[in-house]
């Protein structure tokens, strides 16, 4: 529902999102808002992803619409949830993997975890005729994987999780056999630098996780 991966359109297996969503939009509303978000993305190496742009904040739930090209019903449903900010960015990898990570900041842990389901069975839906398998990230609790295997038109794979009142989101996609192993050791590498680490995604502590 977030946003597609590049990769992953043809195969109709989108990060966090159908693959009409993507968009590279800019805010026009201050990056600064967005900031404290910053390190619930992918830093360089982690995972063998490398970083190749500069995120890109959404720090209104208007500002998410229109990079994400979601809808308005959408739009409700993560400003009942608390919307507080969000923040992506683009990212690839050594075996020629295009893909991007993802941080969405609402009200509560509870609110992080509906929004996961939500944001997942829209995925699913969205994939149409493309079978997506699902899986779960070792380490990582109530973590949800999709992927999609099309040989040599190439894969895709998205890892969802939360952290305290975050929602993150790991994708990937690629014509190699590592397309899978890239976001699940990206997602874990994420996770165990962020869930006890403090910040605005677990201001109340792990314990709120």
């Amino acid at each position: 529902m977030i946003l597609a991966l590049a990769l992953a359109l043809a195969l109709g297996l989108a990060a966090c999102g159908g693959g009409s969503k993507h968009s590279t939009s800019t805010p026009t509303t201050p990056t600064a808002a967005a900031a404290p978000l910053t390190p619930y993305l992918l830093k360089e190496g982690e995972g063998g992803f490398e970083v190749f742009s500069t995120p890109l904040p959404q720090p209104t739930v208007a500002d998410w619409l229109t990079v994400s090209k979601s809808t308005s019903i959408d739009g409700q449903r993560v400003k009942a949830e608390g919307f507080k900010a969000a923040l992506q960015q683009a990212t690839a990898t050594s075996t020629g993997g295009t893909g991007l990570d993802f941080v969405l900041e609402v009200g509560s842990a509870a609110a992080a975890r509906a929004e996961e389901t939500a944001e997942l069975k829209e995925d699913v839906i969205e994939q149409g005729h493309v079978h997506v398998t699902h899986f779960t990230v070792a380490g990582i609790p109530r973590s949800e994987g999709i992927a999609a295997a099309a040989g040599k038109r190439g894969s895709a794979a998205n890892v969802l999780f939360t952290v305290g009142r975050c929602l993150l989101l790991v994708g990937n996609g690629e014509v190699g056999s590592r397309y899978k192993a890239h976001v699940v050791s990206g997602a874990q590498a994420l996770y165990r630098r962020t869930i006890d680490a403090g910040g605005a995604c677990t201001p109340a502590g792990p314990a709120q996780v």
